[in-house]
């Protein structure tokens, strides 16, 4: 989820995200408004070409990341849509990287009692969403 500091947000009747990659829309996204200020939006999925290319190249490779441009519609509010061109002071890309792969725990039905040890999980691009590794 992708929270979202506005003003005004709940005189908005329906507001919905979208991410444009290569001048591709994703589908819109409908976002929940908490309070006039905040509202939570789901990470739109990215428009399909591009999408299928990421899965393709994550296959290929370890670390692979892609960005879009976010957009909202927000009733008529036409300069919500472009934020990059609309706000350019405002970081307006969303960063993609491939879902992580986890290897299963070796210990019997691959489930690992947790008592207090260290707990390691291994697998592929576990760390590429994270801000600390």
């Amino acid at each position: 989820m992708l929270t979202v500091h506005g003003t005004y947000l709940t005189s908005i009747q329906r507001p919905r995200i979208f991410a444009v990659l290569n001048r591709r829309k994703s589908e819109e996204m409908t976002c929940t408004v908490l309070n006039i200020t905040v509202m939570l939006c789901p990470s739109p999925r990215l428009p399909s070409p591009a999408a299928s290319a990421l899965r393709r190249v994550a296959r290929e490779t370890v670390a692979v990341e892609t960005s879009a441009t976010l957009g909202f519609v927000m009733d008529d509010v036409a300069s919500v849509r472009n934020l990059s061109w609309s706000f350019p002071e405002v970081d307006a890309d969303l960063v993609y990287v491939p879902n992580p792969v986890y290897k299963p725990f070796v210990e019997a039905g691959n489930t690992k009692l947790y008592r207090g040890d260290s707990l390691i999980i291994e697998g592929e691009n576990l760390n590429l969403a994270s801000d600390t590794g």
